[in-house]
């Protein structure tokens, strides 16, 4: 729609152990983001599950949701 609202978050550093997790996370229903004291619902839509991997060994990868509005 066109009021639809989204948000891109990065996971930071990662351990390719922790890659379930955030596979378990891209497909839920519904997630809540916290950010400072205000909770947001939303659910994942289009991974941007690039993979970009450091010299470390360590992933990051860009995770974008759909706000839910009440």
């Amino acid at each position: 729609s066109e009021n639809s609202t989204t948000i891109s978050i990065n996971t930071g550093w990662i351990l390719r152990e922790e890659i379930p997790l955030i596979t378990e996370l891209l497909q839920s229903r519904l997630c809540f983001i916290t950010i400072g004291k205000e909770r947001i619902k939303a659910y994942p839509i289009g991974k941007k599950n690039e993979l970009e991997d450091s010299q470390e060994n360590l992933l990051q990868m860009d995770l974008e949701f759909k706000i839910l509005k009440d």
